[in-house]
């Protein structure tokens, strides 16, 4: 936690911090979801969401990106997913559901095989 001087009030107030990873799936990932990827139930997706949670000192958000066949790009948004209680996630499209929870399984997966994301933390320095 980073703090400063407020030059007008004189007062310490918390400095905004932002840390970014990113991470890619594997070919094996990427061919186990594909045709998931691919299904009007994921294209029909919004590109935003915002989950209603229970207040807490920080706010994150992820964004996936899916390369349809055609080359274009789906980008989807969501924020304050990993924070939100049952009630709150069961208010979300049932396919954005299965899609976190699949690239959440992924990522443990991953970890646990020693494979590290690429973390940038722009407000850190």
């Amino acid at each position: 936690m980073k703090v400063r001087i407020d030059t007008k009030s004189g007062k310490k107030v918390l400095v905004e911090q932002s840390v970014s990873v990113e991470s890619h799936l594997s070919n094996s990932d990427r061919l186990e979801v594909s045709d998931f990827l691919k299904s009007d139930m994921v294209t029909a997706l919004g590109n935003q969401f915002f989950v209603p949670s229970a207040g807490i000192d920080y706010g994150e958000e992820a964004t996936i990106y899916i390369e349809g066949p055609d080359g274009n790009e789906k980008r989807i948004s969501i924020r304050d997913y990993s924070t939100a209680g049952l009630e709150e996630k069961s208010r979300l499209p049932a396919a954005l559901i299965v899609l976190l929870d699949k690239i959440e399984k992924i990522e443990k997966s991953a970890s646990l095989r020693g494979k590290a994301a690429k973390i940038s933390c722009p407000n850190l320095d």
